[in-house]
């Protein structure tokens, strides 16, 4: 992993665009962060280990199709979602973990992720 740091205290994750261990650049987006800005009620919070988990996401193929967005499991089998912008690097965009907006996986995508990654998804 190729660190970048932000401002000092930054609640922000990950404020710059930094290159993850998988290849790919990864920023969290304000809008995930309690007081960020763009925050808003339905938005998830990013957790702060977000671009660990980033890391160990991955593409998913469904009906023969790459899916825009990847896809983690965390060590408590919590399922996180990540998905593309239009500069070319990947934001945190949900969880199956998150208290306050539960990420509600499509059947499609458990589907997926079950055969093609072999997850026992909660």
């Amino acid at each position: 992993m190729i660190a970048a740091k932000g401002p000092k205290g930054s609640a922000i994750p990950v404020p710059t665009p930094t290159k993850a261990s998988n290849g790919l650049v990864y920023q969290s987006n304000s809008k995930h962060t309690l007081g960020g800005e763009g925050n808003r009620p339905n938005a998830g919070i990013e957790p702060k280990n977000s671009l660990t988990i980033f890391e160990n996401s991955v593409p998913l193929t469904i009906k023969g199709r790459e899916h825009k967005a990847r896809y983690a499991l965390d060590s408590n089998g919590n399922v996180h979602r990540f998905s593309p912008d239009n500069t070319g690097s990947y934001h945190w965009s949900g969880s199956t973990a998150d208290q306050r907006n539960k990420l509600e996986l499509p059947n499609d995508v458990k589907a997926a992720l079950r055969k093609q990654e072999g997850w026992k998804l909660k």
